[in-house]
């Protein structure tokens, strides 16, 4: 549900049903994004006072993708708003925020990174056609992040 990007460009996932908190490293472009939908939830919460939904709750808790008044937005509500980015970005097929996972991984693995450290990224705890283990450590996750923006979207000054 929430997260925290105040360690660098390390997002710290809460725990999900059934799996432990653990640490996901960004690229430099998908950190500032957080960090600045963040800015924008203190900008609402200065705003709405005692009325904010999150008082008493640790910053890291509360959800990334809200309404006008910081309540957490409904799945329906995101995929609109997807769809119609999709649109403007001419990317046709239905394409869901979920898919951008597969390209973050098809992507990786294209560039080389090994399948034990696309699944740690992607939160997996097993690989499909794991034949050794491995355990690949946060600078290699971040150099990955880095390189798969880099291959996405050139680089990104």
């Amino acid at each position: 549900r929430g997260v925290d990007v105040s360690r660098g460009g390390v997002l710290r996932v809460g725990r999900a049903a059934r799996h432990r908190p653990r640490q996901v490293p960004l690229s430099p472009v998908g950190a500032a994004a957080l960090r600045q939908a963040k800015a924008q939830q203190l900008g609402q919460q200065l705003a709405l006072g005692s009325d904010w939904p999150w008082l008493g709750t640790a910053e890291g808790a509360w959800p990334v993708f809200t309404t006008d008044d910081a309540r957490p937005i409904d799945a329906r509500r995101l995929q609109e708003a997807f769809a119609a980015l999709a649109k403007l970005a001419r990317i046709d097929g239905g394409v869901r925020p979920h898919d951008l996972r597969h390209t973050f991984n098809t992507v990786a693995a294209s560039g080389g990174y090994d399948a034990r450290l696309r699944a740690q990224h992607l939160g997996h705890t097993t690989t499909i056609n794991q034949s050794t283990y491995t355990h690949p450590d946060l600078e290699q996750q971040v150099a990955m992040a880095q390189d798969v923006e880099r291959r996405l979207f050139g680089d990104v000054g």
